[in-house]
């Protein structure tokens, strides 16, 4: 199949929000009238562009199941998703502009009005088999609207399902909460980062640097009612990432970097009473595997849930493992998750020429 956008290496591509939408369905404001309009809503909520027929068939059932999608490999079910609805292009306008997270599932090979309009607003090449595109501030600002192109109902059903489609969204649930996130950050970690471990990392104000050097670095926020960590490590590499090499990684990074808060010998391990989940992340400059799972620390009681990033630097054979894991008794963990993801996200290795 000739995949512009492949399951195993998905990438992004961004296009110019910059265009002008007439008034045969969806928005007709200018570009300025958009840029000053926000927004609105949780970054949990999603919109489904679509028509009527679509919606009622297996690619609507694909949608409506993110409802009911709970987070990968938490201690109790959480939702991922508040809600999921869907509106025809006829009904695009309006409040339903204003959504934060909006996604357009357009069957190529269609001559339904939906996919009519956005291939004519879109510019997509016919031999395209499946693409996704992501664009940011479409019609409000803090808003990504994803389009996801299949050449026939067949390859869309293929190649996405409930899974794959939260992997796709999660980024940008998290991207949301960047702006309060990072309204205040940690200089000085990030420095510590810079200089100990040759990469960038976007640090909030109330994390502390707990231990670092130039192969690891433990960030840590504490408060009466929970306790955040993050850390990186970086290390020598020697074999493409997989689930049971990134959790032996976890294990052993675990037990010599990891330390108890009351016992100085206790230390961090994976839990296994519920496996971890491991995909592909979608991220063209390096490649990235995604980890969320459960912990737990031997001699002492605690635990909760992680989620982690093994990236690779093939050009210089080195693997950096970011991870945030959270101990937060009775509270439910999905939004820490998010707020991991979003630092997760900021990470970035130094490149020199």
């Amino acid at each position: 199949m000739k995949n512009l956008f492949l399951v195993l290496l998905l990438s992004i591509f961004i296009i110019s929000c910059t265009q002008t939408n007439t008034s045969d369905g969806a928005d007709s404001t200018s570009v300025e009238q958009r840029l000053v309009r926000k927004s609105k809503g949780r970054s949990d909520e999603l919109l489904v562009v679509c028509d009527s027929e679509l919606w009622n068939e297996s690619i609507g059932e694909t949608f409506r199941a993110l409802e009911d999608f709970e987070f990968p490999v938490c201690i109790k079910p959480e939702k991922a998703f508040k809600s999921v609805r869907y509106t025809t292009i006829d009904h695009f306008s309006g409040s339903n502009l204003l959504f934060h997270n909006i996604v357009v599932p357009i069957i190529l090979s269609d001559q339904s009005p939906t996919s009519q309009y956005f291939k004519d607003k879109l510019t997509i090449e016919d031999s395209v088999d499946f693409q996704i595109v992501v664009t940011k501030d479409v019609y409000a600002l803090n808003q990504q609207v994803t389009y996801v192109f299949a050449k026939n109902r067949e390859v869309f059903l293929d190649l996405i399902n409930p899974q794959k489609m939260f992997s796709y969204l999660s980024d940008q649930m998290a991207d949301k909460l960047s702006e309060d996130l990072f309204d205040g950050r940690n200089r000085e970690a990030e420095k510590a980062v810079l200089v100990n471990l040759d990469a960038q990392l976007t640090v909030p104000r109330k994390y502390e640097v707990v231990v670092v050097d130039s192969q690891f670095c433990w960030l840590r926020q504490s408060a009466s009612y929970h306790n955040s960590s993050v850390f990186i490590y970086k290390d020598k590499y020697t074999e493409q990432p997989d689930l049971l090499s990134l959790v032996k990684l976890r294990d052993r990074i675990g037990e010599t970097r990891i330390f108890g808060n009351q016992d100085s010998t206790a230390y961090m391990m994976t839990s296994l009473e519920k496996l971890p989940v491991c995909v592909q992340k979608p991220r063209i400059d390096h490649f990235v595997m995604e980890m969320r799972g459960l912990w737990h620390m031997k001699k002492e009681i605690m635990g909760g849930s992680f989620i982690s990033y093994a990236l690779i630097d093939k050009e210089d054979q080195i693997i950096y493992y970011i991870e945030g894991f959270v101990f937060a008794p009775n509270e439910d963990k999905a939004q820490h998750l998010k707020e991991f993801q979003a630092i997760l996200n900021s990470f970035t290795i130094n490149e020199y020429e």
